[in-house]
């Protein structure tokens, strides 16, 4: 049966402003209000990147001031070869499981700190996005052979397992 009502949006709310690009919503599940975005943010000043995080816990009605993930700022992908368009867009998921990790926060970007056009440096938070880890690099050689980037990360709803995907050139 159909609701007579059609749904309706909230207005927007501006979270942050400047020079960001490829938001990634996720929502913590198992019946919280809470609701999470993820965005490259691109310094104009000094032409670094980072991933900025901010949290709703009213179901997006008001969301936290935006947190920096990564501890310093890094390049973006440089182009691939053989490539002329790429993003720098960060991939982000939430476990839902039931299992000793349900709630984590895990995200993704292609970082380029080790000047080799890219590695996929991946941040977790254990604290509803507080604060985030360092950036663990998961590629299987970083810094010593061509780009890694488009990563794509899911957790597994019923054993908490992180799966990572990317291209690797």
């Amino acid at each position: 049966v159909m609701s007579a009502t059609p749904p309706t949006w909230s207005a927007g709310v501006i979270i942050q402003s400047g020079d960001m690009t490829g938001s990634i919503p996720r929502f913590a599940g198992n019946g919280s209000n809470n609701a999470y975005v993820a965005y490259s943010f691109f310094d104009d000043n000094n032409g670094l990147n980072n991933v900025n995080f901010s949290k709703s816990t009213d179901n997006g009605a008001t969301w936290s001031a935006p947190v920096s993930v990564s501890a310093s700022e890094y390049l973006g992908p440089d182009y691939i070869v053989g490539s002329d368009r790429i993003h720098s867009f960060p991939s982000m998921a939430v476990d839902n499981s039931p299992g000793a990790r349900q709630g984590q926060i895990y995200i993704a970007a292609a970082t380029d700190n080790n000047f080799d056009s890219s590695d996929v440096t991946l941040w977790t938070s254990t604290n509803g996005g507080a604060t985030f880890s360092a950036g663990t690099l998961v590629d299987d050689r970083p810094g010593l052979d061509r780009a890694q980037w488009f990563p794509s990360i899911a957790v597994d709803s019923s054993s908490g397992r992180l799966n990572i995907m990317y291209d690797d050139q």
